[in-house]
């Protein structure tokens, strides 16, 4: 005869197993309302990408293609997948103080603001400038990419976005700020290639 409380941890067990089954059948089948985004996976954009399931038919699954299908709904597209995926990088910020991703490369600024290291570490000038060879490649490249779409019919934007770090400097940790306090100011890798 089964304790108390192992009906419990069997019940929570199984519970954990199942309800996201039935609830991606229903983000599937039932399509939710946007009050359920959290549930449906459409609130990390970019993370998720929305893939349709091949037909049902013999074809696929003879060739496989149905099995792939089945894999990806059940390891990328089920029901909370963002949610976890948030709810486990939080839990793991909050016990060890350090995020897992990115190689571990991400740290906490002030006003509880993250930022990726190396994003810092060009702000703060601890890396050098794009090399001379470096920016005149990347100018060349792109002048031939431009007009080779042109001849295409098409356009070529090249678009150079500011970091975290340039929009948000009053939250950067002082010890990535020591050596644009002592004065040692180079030209930033924009400064650099814009005139080119």
């Amino acid at each position: 005869m089964l304790k108390l409380s192992e009906k419990f941890f069997l019940a929570l067990i199984v519970v954990t197993l199942l309800l996201p089954a039935a609830l991606t059948v229903w983000v599937h089948c039932g399509n939710p309302s946007p009050q359920f985004n959290w549930i449906a996976n459409r609130t990390l954009s970019g993370v998720t990408i929305k893939k349709d399931l091949p037909p049902i038919t013999t074809t696929s699954w003879l060739n496989g293609q149905l099995q792939k299908g089945l894999n990806t709904l059940a390891t990328e597209d089920f029901a909370g997948r963002e949610l976890l995926i948030r709810a486990y990088n939080e839990i793991l910020y909050r016990l060890f103080d350090k995020s897992y991703m990115t190689s571990e490369k991400i740290i906490r600024g002030k006003h509880e603001n993250l930022f990726g290291v190396d994003y810092l570490a060009v702000y703060g000038q601890y890396l050098p400038p794009i090399s001379n060879e470096e920016d005149e490649t990347l100018a060349v490249m792109m002048k031939y990419l431009s007009e080779r779409l042109k001849q295409l019919g098409s356009c070529f934007v090249f678009v150079i976005t500011p970091s975290k770090a340039t929009l948000y400097p009053e939250d950067i940790p002082d010890r990535y700020l020591i050596k644009l306090k002592q004065g040692e100011q180079r030209p930033t890798n924009y400064q650099i290639l814009v005139p080119k």
